[in-house]
């Protein structure tokens, strides 16, 4: 006997069959609660953008880069191969300056935009592209040239 709470109690004794229903009930809890784990830790990877999309390239001249020389060219350097396929150019009164030439959009990691001739000033470059699962991925990033006097 067992005494809880003053009151005693008898233990019960489960025989073969219900011991085995009883094992058999908890092992399916536990295989839901590890399908229920291995859902959520999928879930938390999934939803990290590394593994969804593309990130942003690595652009020369820099973002907020102060160049002393106007550059010849822009250049996307991106973690994984995407098809560029816009880019625009705008000086500090916000008009769009073309871009020389014809653009490559097929998928590359590297990208490299021929630019016309620049002078003193800010300019602000937007860019478009779809990442190889056809998102689409875009962003922005500025420069200025100021040659030294």
């Amino acid at each position: 006997m067992i005494e809880q709470g003053g009151a005693p109690r008898r233990a019960v004794e489960l025989g073969a069959g219900q011991r085995m229903k009883l094992l058999t009930s908890l092992l399916r809890a536990l295989a839901c609660l590890a399908v229920v784990f291995v859902a959520v830790v999928f879930m938390v990877v999934a939803a990290d953008p590394v593994f969804a999309h593309s990130k942003g390239p690595k652009v020369t001249p820099a973002d907020g880069s102060e160049l002393a020389v106007a550059p010849e060219v822009l250049t996307f350097s991106f973690p994984k191969a995407v098809r560029l396929t816009a880019v625009r150019l705008f000086d500090s009164d916000d008009s769009e300056i073309t871009l020389p030439g014809k653009r490559d959009i097929s998928a590359a990691s590297e990208r490299s935009i021929a630019l016309p001739a620049l002078g003193a000033g800010r300019y602000r470059v937007l860019w478009r592209a779809l990442s190889a699962d056809g998102h689409p991925v875009d962003g922005e990033f500025g420069f200025t040239v100021a040659p030294a006097n």
